[in-house]
């Protein structure tokens, strides 16, 4: 059968069965939802192929999907962008101790297979340096609750990234900002 459900490619056929495996912590003991810990929860911008820019002369960097490693940002991997895209975007700007991780990809499986603490941000990008729109920021308040390590190593887990991925919406794959606070534990 051409139609069968052995067949099918598309994450959100998939979805139900993230749906029944069980994965809360709860019987582990307390815990509580991501969003407790990290209250802003978003997504950065692309730039369209006119807004990079092959000058590292340019003072504005942007951390793209490649640039995420799991082992700590690749800082002589990021690329450049214009002035003008940076001015537009500097909600977008990565700040110490920020969570990233993958959350648009063409496949399922790609949805938080990497994930970094932003740390020992160097000089020359400190406050010039975006992310773009396949990548998703957790940002915790101005005083650390929890070690952000803490968390990033949990979603680098097999049950952190069931719930990441059991998140996932549309043909190719997304994640929402709206919908980790309430999902992943």
């Amino acid at each position: 059968e051409v139609f069968s459900d052995k067949n099918r490619m598309d994450s959100e056929f998939y979805r139900n069965v993230f749906e029944k495996i069980d994965c809360s912590l709860e019987k582990y003991g307390s815990c509580a939802p991501i969003g407790k810990f990290f209250p802003q929860i978003f997504t950065g911008k692309t730039p369209a192929k006119a807004e990079y820019s092959e000058s590292e002369e340019l003072e504005y960097s942007i951390i793209k999907v490649g640039t995420l490693t799991n082992i700590g940002i690749n800082w002589s991997n990021v690329e450049y962008v214009t002035s003008e895209f940076f001015n537009e975007n500097k909600k977008f700007i990565v700040k110490e101790n920020d969570v990233l991780l993958t959350s648009s990809a063409h496949s399922l499986e790609h949805i938080g297979a990497k994930v970094d603490v932003v740390r020992d941000i160097p000089l020359k990008h400190k406050k010039k340096c975006l992310f773009v729109g396949e990548i998703m920021a957790l940002r915790g308040k101005k005083e650390i609750e929890i070690e952000p390590y803490y968390i990033a190593s949990f979603l680098r887990t097999e049950l952190g990234r069931i719930q990441l991925q059991r998140c996932t919406r549309g043909i190719s794959a997304h994640i929402y900002d709206r919908d980790i606070p309430k999902y992943v534990k």
